[in-house]
């Protein structure tokens, strides 16, 4: 293929009927087709198993594209001649006639034209169909061209070190590797992108980053939203596999890594790559003091109530699978040695919020009384989409009094020149599709990451335990511990400050000089606000909290203290 070359283009999606489909993948590829990005010629079948009218299918997809899309309403004329070119093809993904009727619309579609289409095959299914679907690709001869075909795997590569390594090794026994990509989405996102251009394209930063100046960064992305229909798969994978594993690490890795030498994709993972190696690996006992687990309750949120997690269909009764995993990790190299991560997520969360906080450290000679809030850059992902920093101004008048201010709300929502939208993760997703990105995870690092944190944590099936949670909350802080999950609002110790995104409650002031994990458990049976004073819990081992126990009486009879 000629470089710069754009071919027609013949998109597949397994796993039609799916919700990543309808909240992300269509939505970001209509978006595409309005700015002019997608070729010419392209076509978009959507493969399920389900039988449904065509036409309902369009209109559910349409649905999701109003409802989820950044830039709102579909145009109705945008989308007629976007659905014109989108077909949903009925069949099971076990039978070899869904491929082979798969194999005579492709052809169709390359015969409407003057040159091969390439051919990109989406896997927004279940883990457990990847290897099926890739198999009948393989034997139907439908990716068999490098140059042209390739397949897109989803998270979850696996479920650990093992399955990933089988996995790679099944795929690429079929397909060339320059054919296969493994994909992580949240690269897409603007702000995460502009991440790498804020650090290496702006020097003024470059002597502050490392752990002479930085006390503590921490990575939060809460989800409003349960696990809505995918309890089925969310009930075998969690919060960790789910999210820890591939989108927070990924953001470590792009906040911490060293400059490559050029913008080049392999450059670019090899930095991400030494990153992984140099992260600590935690022992058993270690895992109990920097790892927690939550699982959510009923509740409410926005006066809306939600289920327990133990409720959601396709969820078992007495499930253990975390909604909320929380973790302090050290990159143990030159430039961060000493320096904790935080990284936590958690669905059912008051608000839908991904930020990066990264907080330097106190002055070290302080002159004014009231000089107690750090600076910090704060990341916000979404859905600000905004680069800002904090640090202490005057108060206008007479008096020399200190107060904590933003400065920049830098907006990566919008193109400062011409004021237009940008476009969706999704909508990057789509282009990395069609033409060569450097969005790939690279095998090594994905399996450093595995073997060092998801084999030491996910593996300890036989002493799983977790905190019920209530909806719509996080835990409590409580001295100047780090309540590892925080409360979501906008004060620090200092009192309320315009802070956009998540404050998790934490006192910041000296988050990194304790290495115990103290976790408060805000549940039913608590008046809200209540201050939770517990003793230090650490792994909540053997007997699961069930939900509607009184929390104290339950984190006292069943917690280990670290």
């Amino acid at each position: 293929m000629k470089p710069g070359k754009v071919h027609p283009a013949a998109i597949t999606i397994f796993g039609a009927k799916g919700d990543l489909t309808k909240r992300k993948l269509i939505p970001a590829l209509y978006n595409l087709y309005t700015g002019n990005h997608l070729p010419a010629s392209f076509t978009i079948y959507c493969v399920d198993f389900l039988a449904v009218n065509e036409g309902e299918f369009k209109e559910d997809l349409l649905s999701g594209i109003n409802e989820f899309s950044r830039n709102g309403i579909a145009d109705k004329t945008k989308w007629g001649e976007f659905s014109a070119r989108l077909f949903y093809v009925q069949g099971d993904f076990m039978k070899p006639e869904t491929y082979t009727d798969l194999k005579g619309k492709l052809d169709t579609f390359e015969k409407q034209g003057t040159e091969k289409a390439i051919r990109m095959y989406y896997f927004a299914t279940a883990p457990k169909f990847i290897e099926i679907i890739a198999e009948a690709l393989y034997k139907h001869k439908l990716c068999n061209r490098p140059a042209l075909d390739r397949i897109v795997v989803e998270k979850p590569f696996g479920t650990d070190l093992d399955t990933a390594r089988k996995l790679n090794r099944y795929l690429g026994k079929r397909f060339n590797e320059k054919q296969i990509f493994r994909i992580d989405h949240y690269l897409g996102k603007e702000t995460v992108q502009n991440i790498m251009a804020f650090r290496f394209a702006n020097y003024v930063f470059e002597p502050l980053w490392n752990r002479k100046y930085i006390d503590h960064i921490q990575i939060s992305v809460a989800e409003q939203v349960g696990v809505g229909k995918r309890g089925g798969y969310y009930d075998n994978s969690g919060a960790l596999r789910d999210m820890i594993q591939n989108h927070l690490l990924q953001l470590l890795c792009i906040v911490t890594m060293e400059c490559p030498d050029a913008y080049k994709a392999e450059l670019i993972r090899d930095a991400k790559t030494k990153v992984m190696k140099s992260v600590r690996t935690y022992s058993t006992s270690q895992v109990f003091k920097n790892v927690i687990r939550g699982q959510y309750s009923e509740g409410h949120i926005n006066e809306i109530p939600r289920v327990a997690y133990r409720k959601e269909d396709q969820v078992l009764p007495e499930s253990t699978t975390e909604t909320f995993t929380a973790l302090k990790l050290f990159i143990d190299n030159d430039r961060w040695q000493g320096v904790p991560f935080f990284l936590r997520t958690g669905k059912s969360m008051p608000r839908q919020s991904s930020v990066i906080v990264i907080q330097f450290k106190d002055t070290p000679h302080k002159i004014f009384r009231d000089d107690i809030v750090p600076n910090r850059l704060i990341m916000s992902i979404q859905p600000e989409l905004e680069i800002s920093l904090l640090f202490e101004s005057k108060v206008p008048g007479l008096q020399m009094k200190l107060q904590p201010v933003e400065m920049g709300d830098v907006s990566m929502a919008r193109d400062p020149c011409v004021g237009a939208a940008r476009p969706d993760a999704g909508d990057h997703r789509g282009v990395v599709f069609l033409v060569r990105q450097d969005q790939a995870i690279r095998q090594q690092s994905a399996n450093r990451t595995k073997r060092r944190l998801i084999g030491h944590i996910a593996g300890r099936e036989g002493e799983r335990g977790f905190l019920p949670m209530q909806v719509g909350q996080f835990c409590l802080k409580r001295d100047n511990r780090m309540a590892i999950a925080g409360d979501i609002s906008r004060t620090s110790s200092a009192g309320a400050h315009p802070l956009r995104g998540l404050d998790h409650g934490i006192d910041y002031k000296r988050v990194a000089a304790h290495s115990e994990i103290i976790v408060g458990a805000p549940h039913d049976d608590l008046a809200a606000g209540t201050a939770i004073a517990p003793a230090r819990i650490g792994w909540a081992r053997g007997i699961p909290l069930q939900i509607g126990e009184n929390t104290i009486a339950a984190l006292a009879a069943n917690s280990v203290e670290v």
